[in-house]
């Protein structure tokens, strides 16, 4: 059975709902500090709805869920966004009025792929759908922008 078919199975998506709620309220960090009580505070307090959770984090409390997430991101994503926004009104009765939803984003997954590297067959496979982790940086061309500023004025 394709994974994307298990995790919407009944069961499955219940064991995966309850154990994404657990990982969100009891996650701490090597002080023993909560890292997304905070982070979920920080959320509610200024009208955001995109949850960041760390998927070094998640792969090393609960690999289970670091596994579903990569290999049917569509399908597992839903269910961490309805939990989190449940989470969010554990703090937050009435966030519903200013968001409908809470979206939930992985962060630092361990493989980075640059636009270069990437081919269709990588990205879309035409049996499999796949969950990919893309880098962006801007850089500055000041230097360059004065040379072209430089060649229109001479």
């Amino acid at each position: 059975m394709p994974i994307t078919e298990w995790v919407t199975k009944e069961l499955t998506r219940r064991t995966i709902m309850s154990e994404f709620r657990r990982f969100l309220l009891e996650f701490v960090d090597a002080q023993g500090e909560s890292v997304y009580g905070p982070l979920i505070r920080s959320l509610g307090e200024s009208n955001k709805e995109s949850l960041e959770v760390n998927y070094r984090h998640l792969s090393q409390a609960k690999a289970t869920l670091a596994y579903f997430v990569v290999n049917a991101p569509q399908e597992v994503l839903k269910m961490f966004d309805t939990i989190a926004f449940e989470v969010v009104q554990m703090e937050y009765p009435d966030y519903g009025r200013i968001h409908a939803e809470i979206h939930v984003r992985i962060t630092d997954l361990p493989i980075i792929s640059t636009l270069r590297d990437l081919r269709y067959v990588e990205v879309a496979p035409e049996s499999e759908k796949c969950f990919l982790g893309l880098e962006f940086r801007s850089c500055y061309t000041y230097g360059l922008w004065l040379l072209i500023i430089l060649v229109k004025l001479t």
